[in-house]
């Protein structure tokens, strides 16, 4: 091979700049360069045996230029809008998903800050980002879901999970990415197999709750031993035919 047939690789080469000027380039710490690295966004010019990574500053640039081509220009942050570096805590999402959805053009409310380095004034709608990151529907009923889907109150429901009928499950909401309780169907599903409640029960009968309690109370039917001002809950097995 003719050496100069290298010669535009080696003056590339010997342009390169190491990790931490080229955080600085982009404008964000090395750790997240190193991340953005790994996910392909970036890629090191070489990898010389016993030597720092080194990468290009064309090509970071190129990657600023693209993200940021359609921004609006900024002073501060507007009403509705995250900057990219605040993403992972106001919307739960990482600076290289928000990187690739700018790629992408899946977002349409874009602004950089005027007074910022490299990718680090970049501001999008924070409402927009979560509706692409919203993932399938929760595969469950929270608390306040539960409560109307059960008709009973909110003192019910913490009973009914420490006595062991109902066993919630932790899951990210699709929208927000945090952590919730949720009440997966077929618990819920469980439950009404072997347990109904007063409100399910007036509400089907269009019978007041209170009168539905006291004929069953004299048909000798007693509903569970719940703690006071609780919703009242019967077992389907003492409950007759003609209430279900």
């Amino acid at each position: 091979v003719k050496t100069a047939a290298w010669d535009a690789w080696l003056d590339d080469f010997g342009r390169a700049i190491t990790l931490k000027p080229a955080a600085r380039q982009l404008g964000v710490s090395s750790s997240t360069f190193s991340r953005l690295v790994s996910c392909g966004l970036l890629k090191p010019l070489a990898s010389v045996p016993e030597t720092a990574p080194r990468y290009s500053s064309t090509e970071i640039e190129n990657l600023v230029t693209a993200v940021t081509r359609d921004a609006t220009p900024l002073t501060e942050i507007p009403l509705g809008m995250v900057n990219i570096g605040s993403v992972q805590s106001s919307c739960k999402t990482s600076i290289s998903a928000l990187l690739w959805l700018l790629l992408d053009k899946r977002l349409k409310t874009v602004g950089r800050l005027e007074d910022h380095a490299g990718i680090s004034g970049i501001c999008v709608a924070k409402e927009e980002l979560l509706d692409e990151l919203e993932g399938p529907p929760l595969p469950g009923l929270g608390s306040g879901e539960l409560r109307k889907h059960l008709r009973i109150n909110f003192l019910t429901i913490p009973w009914l999970v420490s006595k062991g009928f109902l066993t919630p499950k932790k899951a990210l909401h699709p929208r927000t990415r945090k952590s919730v309780q949720l009440f997966p169907h077929d618990e819920i599903n469980r439950f009404l197999a072997e347990y109904e409640t007063i409100g399910r029960l007036s509400h089907r009968l269009t019978k007041r709750s209170c009168h539905l309690v006291k004929q069953l109370k004299r048909e000798g039917i007693e509903p569970l031993a719940v703690e006071q001002n609780m919703s009242v809950i019967y077992r389907r097995r003492d409950l007759p035919d003609s209430l279900l």
